[in-house]
């Protein structure tokens, strides 16, 4: 069986889920509105700074 790739957000490398650093964006109220993976943790932290 194989994995999904996804796509890191911020260069855009095929990734799989268990490789990746997802960032949920969302509320108690709206629920999940938009799930963005990384390929890494520093990948993460810049996207989410700029």
């Amino acid at each position: 069986m194989s994995e999904e790739k996804i796509t890191c957000a911020y260069c855009g490398n095929e990734i799989t889920g268990n490789d990746s650093w997802p960032h949920v964006d969302g509320g108690p109220n709206m629920g999940v509105t938009k799930i963005d993976y990384f390929c890494s943790e520093s990948h993460k932290i810049t996207f989410l700074s700029s």
